[in-house]
């Protein structure tokens, strides 16, 4: 026969485990409304953002809703906090975004977010002669 202890043990354990999965997800959230700020942030950057930035932010936040729990990782316990691999998020971000304005019709925004993509990433330009081969 079980003692009654036993199971308010358990029933602890699992509170605590409750618990901490609740305070690990806000943390997520709390973590992604800062990098969704930064990110938009960052998109201010970009040519032509002026001329619409209502667009530029909406890609921006549908981008973001669909890549950053692939490039979030939760780590475990109290006091420690998630990680972000911003290169995946960036790399993951930009695609996102630049597949979107393509599906769009937004091919000058799509030129604008991958002349940006590789600012940050310091990718140099195709020379004019590789492009005409192409």
């Amino acid at each position: 026969m079980r003692c009654l202890g036993d199971g308010i043990r358990i029933a602890g354990v699992v509170v605590a485990l409750i618990i901490g999965l609740i305070v690990a997800f806000s943390r997520e959230g709390d973590d992604g409304k800062q990098v969704l700020k930064d990110a938009k942030q960052m998109i201010r950057q970009v040519q032509g953002f002026h001329e619409s930035p209502e667009y530029y932010e909406r890609l921006v936040d549908r981008a973001h809703r669909e890549v950053f729990s692939e490039a979030y990782s939760m780590s475990v316990g109290r006091r420690s906090r998630g990680t972000l691999d911003e290169d995946k998020y960036l790399t993951d971000l930009f695609a996102r975004m630049i597949q979107i304005a393509q599906g769009e019709n937004a091919d000058h925004v799509a030129k604008n977010l991958k002349k940006l993509h590789d600012e940050i990433f310091q990718i140099e330009p195709e020379p004019e002669t590789a492009k005409k081969g192409k």
